[in-house]
């Protein structure tokens, strides 16, 4: 398949070496003749001559260059004819080295498509040349790879570079395989590219070796980072080379801190020593591998037990190369192992010292095994004799036949139950059995605890005569008693309750207490605290509420409670004294009304006052005034006129006071301007007198309260600054008034002394005083709120909250 040599260049330098021998001999011959023809002719024959010479030149010339060129020529169609002969020898030896080769091979064109493959290649697609040839041969590969082949080898075209692909290309039994399709440039002599000259192999048996390897390695990467148990690979010199996660947590140091470490620098002091001779040994061939239980110190301080399993991994000429090293974190069992022979020890413990009989018995023989000391105590046989007996001897006889049929039908499940045993005295005693299957020294035997109930027996049937007599107590009382469980629901109801109640003879019980609240709004209150009582256990307080009755009527109701508690303390339940409060609320709110206009007749009294001191005394004093002017205007002698002076100053000065007094009992400005001016006001004049600092923060309100709120507010201020200034000794006294479409609140904050609220409250219940219950009356009878906290050298603050709605008979 080599290209002939080119004839042009085979006769050129044919041709040059004729004319040089052509030139060599014209030069030759006319030299020579010349000389010749003029040693030899006479001058006058030399013209004719010359002619003569020059014909016989050409004549021998021309059959010269004929002889010679003929020779060429005949030699260069041997030579053609020897290379054209070798060149299909060639060509015909390498068509059979291409077909005869296990490879696939190719070519392709530059116009992308491919104009030759080999006999393997048509063998291993079991299709024919032509169709192959082009674009067909893309017929073969898979559907998933040809548009990426496509790309490729366009690619590679517009590039000139070497190609290089993998994809599938179907097999003549229709199995996609494998392939890897490598291709060369092809250009001829004047640079132009003219294609690709590519073979192809199956490589599919390698990707599946690639495959396998792959998934191998993933399957250790997974087995070695996801096993349970922690693994390492160290060097032979002890340092870290590869640690999956477990390990890491089970010693505690990040990955990347536990590689830059050895292994013996995260072992416990203590095991060091028999870790590095098992290591020793295994690099010296002694052993193969080693187990030991041992202690890593961890990052945080502590320590962890781990089984260690260590094995080493050698080079194929028997070097080591590493330690492979698997860590069971063994924590666990070591504490259940010490919990073991601890709680062996705390059993021991517990069986002697237990204050209770106990006793261990062959299931099968019924004989006791061991006994403890208490059971020798009470029972009072020896112990010796005691474990030569069995349970039949300490049953009265009526009972053994019952108590075998029972050890008999027992399993392996706990049991309880009550007998009676019979002591050495031979008194007989009931006793509570507790029973529990166990093994004891290879036996199948069972655990017995025995509690001598008898004086218990007595006792429950005493606690049942007086439950019997409570029960009759309870019934024949005047006022509710209820008993409700932890969840609010009703498990005992007197009948006083429920005539209360208006329920049918146990229609309460089973129901929940917040069934009976008439406010539903209410019950979910009520729900929650007592979750809080339940989980906080405050001390008990009063409840006040109003219950509906079946035919609708409402009754207000006082509970009074207490916890009801188990044996340990926790709240199984209440028991509570219901009283039938609606006649006292009644009462309250005629005494309520009665106290509103009671203060309404008051304000009354002191606007009249007031406006008497200011109308009638105040202008009896100014005429008085007036008068005493026109007399000193008449008199002339000093002493007169200076007394006169005197007279003058007391009456402007009984004028002043008579008129703050006016003010103090009914500020005019309340009536005519509001509660805020009022305040602005009174604090004003406060601060002038006493020196303290007031600050009053009012903020726009709503709307204006009604009469008998702004009296009740401002008096409450006016009792708040008095108590801060007289008691409590205040250089600052901060008043604050907000409000909503609903509510007025007042607060008045100061920096006195304090005091401490309950001893007030105490005193002045003792008659010591009506401050505090006079201001929280006055609230309240507005239907408001009073609050008042304070503690020694903390200052005071006083709450009160008004609603603003009106209410028929208010007045101011």
């Amino acid at each position: 398949m080599h290209p002939l040599p080119d004839s042009a260049a085979q006769v050129r330098p044919q041709a040059l070496r004729i004319a040089l021998i052509y030139g060599m001999f014209g030069v030759l011959w006319i030299a020579l003749s010349d000389a010749a023809l003029e040693l030899w002719v006479a001058p006058e024959d030399i013209t004719r001559f010359q002619t003569s010479k020059g014909l016989a030149f050409v004549t021998v010339t021309a059959a010269l260059v004929f002889g010679l060129v003929w020779r060429q020529f005949a030699a260069n169609a041997t030579l053609t004819a020897r290379l054209e002969a070798s060149r299909a020898q060639q060509e015909r030896l390498l068509d059979v080295m291409v077909n005869a080769s296990p490879a696939m091979v190719w070519m392709s064109g530059p116009d992308h498509g491919r104009s030759f493959f080999n006999t393997t290649w048509l063998r291993f697609t079991g299709r024919e040349l032509a169709q192959e040839v082009g674009a067909g041969w893309m017929e073969g590969v898979h559907a998933d790879d040809r548009a990426r082949c496509a790309r490729i080898l366009g690619e590679a075209q517009e590039a000139r570079g070497v190609l290089a692909l993998e994809y599938r290309l179907r097999r003549h039994d229709g199995e996609y395989r494998w392939i890897f399709d490598e291709g060369t440039p092809r250009f001829d002599a004047a640079g132009q590219f003219c294609g690709y000259v590519g073979s192809t192999a199956d490589i599919t048996d390698r990707r599946l070796a690639e495959d396998a390897l792959r998934e191998s390695e993933e399957r250790f990467r997974a087995t070695f980072e996801q096993a349970a148990v922690g693994i390492a690979m160290v060097s032979p010199e002890g340092r870290w080379l590869r640690v999956n996660q477990r390990f890491c947590d089970i010693a505690g140091y990040p990955r990347e801190e536990l590689l830059a470490l050895g292994f013996q620098d995260i072992t416990h002091p203590d095991d060091r020593r028999p870790d590095a001779e098992a290591a020793r040994r295994v690099l010296a061939g002694e052993i193969d591998r080693y187990s030991l239980e041992k202690r890593y110190q961890r990052r945080d301080g502590g320590s962890v037990w781990v089984n260690l399993t260590v094995s080493l991994v050698r080079t194929h000429d028997g070097q080591p190369k590493y330690f492979i090293a698997v860590a069971e974190d063994i924590g666990a069992r070591r504490r259940a192992e010490q919990e073991l022979a601890d709680s062996e020890e705390r059993y021991r413990y517990l069986f002697e010292r237990n204050p209770l009989p106990m006793w261990v018995y062959d299931k099968e023989t019924l004989r006791f095994l061991e006994v403890n000391a208490a059971a020798v105590e009470h029972y009072g046989y020896p112990r010796e004799r005691f474990l030569a007996m069995t349970l039949r001897d300490i049953r009265p006889p009526q009972d053994v036949q019952a108590m075998e049929l029972a050890a008999h039908r027992r399993g392996d499940e706990a049991y309880g139950g009550q007998w009676r045993h019979l002591r050495q005295d031979g008194s007989v005693v009931d006793v509570n059995i507790w029973s529990k299957r166990i093994e004891f020294a290879g036996r199948a035997a069972r655990l017995v605890l025995a509690e001598d109930v008898t004086l218990g027996k007595r006792a429950q049937e005493a606690r049942s005569a007086a439950e019997a007599r409570y029960r009759v107590l309870m019934d024949l009382l005047p006022y509710g008693v209820q008993e409700n469980d932890a969840e609010g629901r009703v498990v005992y109801a007197n009948p006083a309750l429920e005539r209360l109640q208006g329920s049918s003879p146990g229609g309460s019980v089973g129901r929940y207490i917040w069934d009976f609240l008439a406010d539903a709004e209410e019950r979910p209150k009520l729900r929650a605290y007592l979750a809080h009582l339940v989980a906080d256990q405050p001390p008990p307080q009063t409840y006040f509420g109003r219950n509906r009755r079946p035919d609708g009527s409402t009754v207000d109701v006082q509970v009074d409670w207490t916890y009801d508690r188990a044996d340990d303390g926790h709240v199984k339940g209440f028991v509570s004294v219901v009283s039938d409060i609606t006649g006292h609320r009644q009462a309250e709110a005629r005494l309520r009304h009665l106290s509103q206009q009671l203060m309404q007749v008051q304000e009354e009294e002191r606007r009249a006052l007031a406006r008497e001191l200011h109308d009638e005394v105040g202008q009896a004093l100014t005429a008085l005034k007036l008068s005493l002017h026109a007399v000193r205007r008449r008199v002339s002698e000093t002493a007169t006129l200076a007394r006169l002076a005197d007279c003058i100053e007391i009456t402007e000065n009984t004028i002043g006071q008579i008129r703050d007094r006016a003010l103090d009992l009914r500020p005019s400005v309340l009536d005519d301007l509001g509660l805020t001016a009022a305040l602005e006001w009174f604090l004003r004049r406060q601060e002038e007198r006493s020196g303290c600092r007031f600050v009053l923060r009012a903020e726009p309100l709503v709307r204006r309260p009604r009469a008998g709120v702004e009296i009740a507010a401002f008096r409450l201020v006016q009792e708040a600054v008095t108590n801060a200034l007289r008691h409590g000794h205040a250089s600052r006294v901060d008043v604050a008034l907000t409000s909503d479409e609903a509510m007025l609140q007042m607060t008045v904050r100061d920096d006195g002394c304090g005091f401490r609220v309950e001893q007030a409250i105490r005193r002045s219940r003792e008659g010591g005083g009506i401050g505090l219950p006079g201001m929280r009356e006055r609230v309240e009878v507005m239907g408001g709120r009073f609050e008042v906290r304070s503690r020694p050298g903390k200052g005071a603050e006083v709450t009160a909250t008004f609603p603003l709605e009106t209410e028929e008979g208010d007045g101011g």
